[in-house]
């Protein structure tokens, strides 16, 4: 089956809003989280499915010097992305509260929450390498708004950096990036690993802690929660997406540059 450009685009934006929905388990339910988590990785899979062709023509010639520098940084960001999102399915599985009943904590935790902030930036940056293409699928949509394009642009671009650098701030991100490499989160894992060995684990406590997780989330759920966590999460990616863009468009120029240098020469 052959899928057009815009199907694919589709799907990667059923993808992108599936994801921003599971940054915050508590304005939706446990069960939505594990069980949306389950479900974006599997779309994941179908995502690199259909881009298999492409996939399997840049590993065989990765190491090739036609390869434009472009193209291995996109293919190395998505062999990052598997391995972010691999692991944070696989990381998900061991602390499960609902679908799995594993709750194991400690190391996994740190792995699932890091990895998933991870996954933001790289999939900022992916959108960001195909900024060109994303845009001139969305030319015949938007052709009405053609002359107000230049300040409508300038207008979302200021707007998602603000929004971007207050969700930085706002939300759990930076905590979850740096979590990582913080003594305090290792030697709290590492307490929690032996307390796991000394203790065997009290499944009344557990479902008590998911009963009043599940009740906080239906409290918390309201469709103006939902689009705060879309604005928060999808405006850190999009930020990630505006740098990348503009880095990419500053070497452009910086090569045109060298290469009229070198013909008038």
């Amino acid at each position: 089956m052959k899928l057009t450009t815009s199907k694919k685009l589709g799907l990667d934006l059923v993808l992108l809003i599936l994801m921003t929905l599971l940054y915050q388990k508590n304005i939706i339910s446990m069960s939505f989280h594990e069980i949306g988590g389950l479900v974006l990785f599997g779309l994941f899979i179908i995502h690199l499915l259909f881009n298999r062709k492409w996939i399997k023509s840049i590993t065989k010639r990765l190491f090739d010097k036609s390869i434009p520098i472009k193209t291995r940084i996109s293919y190395i960001l998505n062999v990052l992305l598997v391995i972010c999102w691999c692991l944070v399915i696989i990381s998900g599985i061991f602390i499960s509260k609902v679908v799995f009943h594993f709750s194991v904590g400690g190391p996994w935790k740190l792995v699932h929450f890091s990895c998933a902030a991870f996954a933001l930036i790289l999939i900022g940056i992916h959108i960001g390498l195909h900024w060109n293409l994303i845009s001139n699928s969305c030319k015949k949509p938007l052709k009405l708004l053609d002359k107000f394009k230049k300040p409508i642009s300038i207008i979302c671009i200021i707007f998602v950096l603000i929004s971007g650098i207050y969700s930085m701030k706002n939300t759990n991100f930076i905590k979850w990036i740096t979590m990582t490499f913080s003594v305090d989160t290792m030697s709290d894992s590492e307490n929690h690993i032996r307390g796991a060995e000394n203790n065997k684990p009290d499944n009344t406590n557990l479902n008590k802690e998911f009963n009043v997780q599940k009740e906080k989330g239906n409290e918390n759920f309201s469709f103006m929660n939902v689009l705060k966590l879309l604005l928060n999460y999808g405006s850190i990616i999009l930020m990630f997406s505006i740098f990348t863009h503009y880095i990419e468009l500053v070497f452009i120029n910086k090569n045109k540059t060298l290469l009229i240098s070198k013909h008038s020469k």
